[in-house]
């Protein structure tokens, strides 16, 4: 009976484990544009997850693993606007729910409001961010596009530099989720 009961739990452990998808190779891009300077950066170790029962989401990255067109303007960025040397500015982060009743897990591509809490430069901010969950063959695709302003987030930029860096970053997620859950 004792083994009966410890299989019966292995089992609804292992269904509610598939339940969770997650990868570490995601990718985020930043970029802001103004008449000075064009500022771009990519990291592919993007972190996320999706819980398709709860309508979780989430998503994280080491703010120094953003790859910049050159070192200096990657120095600036780690050590002037973010101090990411900080350990509570190192990473960015989102985590929410997907909000209404559409069954996303259908194959198709699917437009949703994730709403959730974003942080980063150790500030918090409610936000609702558009999500496209494009999914074929039970594999879900999850890419997103929002912009971020600076003031939200208390990151300063020296007045001289804002001709260089725009107010408003645009943030851009790219997430594939290999595994598709388990159907009931």
């Amino acid at each position: 009976m004792k083994k009966l009961i410890l299989v019966v739990l292995a089992l609804t452990s292992i269904s509610t484990f598939a339940q969770k998808l997650m990868t570490n190779n995601g990718q985020i891009e930043i970029s802001s544009s103004s008449p000075g300077t064009d500022v771009e950066a990519k990291s592919k170790k993007l972190l996320g997850a999706l819980v398709p029962e709860s309508r979780e989401f989430s998503f994280k990255v080491d703010m120094t693993s953003l790859d910049f067109p050159n070192d200096e303007m990657e120095n600036h960025y780690n050590e002037k606007y973010l101090q990411t040397d900080k350990d509570e500015n190192r990473y960015g982060t989102f985590a929410g729910k997907i909000l209404g009743a559409e069954d996303f897990t259908k194959d198709g591509v699917h437009k949703v409001v994730a709403q959730g809490k974003f942080k980063i430069h150790n500030v918090t901010v409610d936000r609702n961010i558009v999500v496209t969950l494009k999914v074929v063959n039970g594999k879900i695709n999850v890419t997103s596009e929002f912009y971020v302003p600076l003031k939200d987030h208390k990151i300063e930029v020296p007045t001289l530099v804002f001709a260089k860096i725009g107010e408003n970053i645009k943030i851009n997620v790219n997430i594939d989720f290999v595994s598709a859950p388990a159907k009931k």
